[in-house]
Protein backbone atom coordinates (compact mmCIF):
# COMPACT_ATOMS: atom_id res chain seq x y z
CA UNK A 1 0.00 0.00 0.00
CA UNK A 2 1.43 3.32 -1.04
CA UNK A 3 0.96 6.37 1.15
CA UNK A 4 1.40 10.12 0.98
CA UNK A 5 4.65 11.20 2.70
CA UNK A 6 4.83 7.94 4.65
CA UNK A 7 6.33 5.46 2.18
CA UNK A 8 5.16 1.93 1.59
CA UNK A 9 3.42 -0.71 3.69
CA UNK A 10 2.79 -4.40 3.16
CA UNK A 11 -0.24 -6.15 4.63
CA UNK A 12 0.31 -9.79 5.66
CA UNK A 13 -3.36 -10.52 6.43
CA UNK A 14 -3.11 -9.31 10.02
CA UNK A 15 -0.71 -6.39 10.25
CA UNK A 16 0.59 -3.52 8.16
CA UNK A 17 4.40 -3.70 7.93
CA UNK A 18 6.42 -0.63 6.93
CA UNK A 19 8.93 -1.23 4.13
CA UNK A 20 12.10 0.77 4.70
CA UNK A 21 15.20 1.17 2.55
CA UNK A 22 17.85 2.99 4.60
CA UNK A 23 15.26 5.70 5.36
CA UNK A 24 15.23 6.70 1.66
CA UNK A 25 11.73 5.37 1.13
CA UNK A 26 10.16 6.40 4.44
CA UNK A 27 9.05 9.93 3.54
CA UNK A 28 8.21 9.31 -0.11
CA UNK A 29 4.76 9.61 -1.60
CA UNK A 30 3.97 6.46 -3.57
CA UNK A 31 2.12 7.62 -6.69
CA UNK A 32 1.89 4.35 -8.65
CA UNK A 33 2.32 0.62 -8.14
CA UNK A 34 2.32 -2.15 -10.77
CA UNK A 35 3.29 -5.80 -10.93
CA UNK A 36 5.19 -6.75 -14.08
CA UNK A 37 4.91 -9.95 -16.13
CA UNK A 38 7.72 -11.53 -14.07
CA UNK A 39 6.06 -10.77 -10.74
CA UNK A 40 8.30 -7.84 -9.77
CA UNK A 41 6.60 -4.91 -8.05
CA UNK A 42 7.36 -1.41 -9.39
CA UNK A 43 6.74 1.82 -7.45
CA UNK A 44 6.67 5.36 -8.78
CA UNK A 45 7.46 7.85 -6.02
CA UNK A 46 8.20 11.46 -5.17
CA UNK A 47 10.14 12.68 -2.14
CA UNK A 48 7.80 14.08 0.50
CA UNK A 49 10.31 16.69 1.61
CA UNK A 50 10.36 19.48 -1.02
CA UNK A 51 14.08 20.07 -0.39
CA UNK A 52 14.80 16.46 -1.44
CA UNK A 53 12.69 16.39 -4.62
CA UNK A 54 15.79 16.47 -6.85
CA UNK A 55 17.46 13.55 -5.05
CA UNK A 56 14.67 11.47 -3.48
CA UNK A 57 11.93 9.42 -5.04
CA UNK A 58 12.17 7.99 -8.55
CA UNK A 59 11.28 4.45 -9.57
CA UNK A 60 11.78 1.45 -7.31
CA UNK A 61 11.51 -2.23 -8.23
CA UNK A 62 11.18 -5.12 -5.77
CA UNK A 63 12.02 -8.60 -7.06
CA UNK A 64 11.04 -10.55 -3.93
CA UNK A 65 14.52 -10.40 -2.43
CA UNK A 66 15.87 -6.89 -2.95
CA UNK A 67 14.75 -3.42 -3.94
CA UNK A 68 16.47 -1.22 -6.54
CA UNK A 69 16.06 2.51 -7.14
CA UNK A 70 16.25 4.21 -10.55
CA UNK A 71 17.05 7.92 -10.42
CA UNK A 72 18.25 10.78 -12.62
CA UNK A 73 21.71 9.19 -12.33
CA UNK A 74 20.28 6.24 -14.28
CA UNK A 75 18.73 8.49 -16.92
CA UNK A 76 15.31 9.47 -15.54
CA UNK A 77 14.35 12.97 -16.61
CA UNK A 78 13.02 13.77 -13.16
CA UNK A 79 12.51 12.14 -9.75
CA UNK A 80 8.70 12.42 -9.56
CA UNK A 81 7.05 9.38 -11.16
CA UNK A 82 3.32 9.80 -11.71
CA UNK A 83 2.71 6.51 -13.48
CA UNK A 84 4.35 3.28 -14.67
CA UNK A 85 3.22 1.01 -17.50
CA UNK A 86 4.70 -2.19 -18.92
CA UNK A 87 4.00 -2.62 -22.64
CA UNK A 88 3.56 -5.87 -24.57
CA UNK A 89 7.28 -5.94 -25.41
CA UNK A 90 8.28 -5.79 -21.73
CA UNK A 91 9.45 -2.17 -21.86
CA UNK A 92 8.51 0.14 -19.02
CA UNK A 93 7.15 3.64 -19.47
CA UNK A 94 7.46 6.19 -16.66
CA UNK A 95 5.33 9.34 -16.63
CA UNK A 96 7.00 12.27 -14.85
CA UNK A 97 6.16 15.89 -14.08
CA UNK A 98 7.91 16.97 -17.29
CA UNK A 99 7.48 14.19 -19.83
CA UNK A 100 8.05 10.47 -19.93
CA UNK A 101 10.85 7.91 -20.08
CA UNK A 102 11.16 4.38 -21.41
CA UNK A 103 13.21 1.59 -19.81
CA UNK A 104 14.06 -1.41 -22.00
CA UNK A 105 15.76 -3.45 -19.27
CA UNK A 106 19.15 -1.85 -19.93
CA UNK A 107 18.77 1.81 -20.85
CA UNK A 108 16.42 4.64 -19.90
CA UNK A 109 15.44 6.90 -22.81
CA UNK A 110 13.85 10.31 -22.27
CA UNK A 111 11.06 11.67 -24.45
Amino acid sequence: MGTRYRGLYRYDGKTFIKISVNDRFDSCTVLSIIQDKSGNIWFGTEAGDVSKRETGGGVWVYNGASIKNFSTKDGLSQMCMWCILEDRSGRFWFGTRNGFCQYDGKTITRF
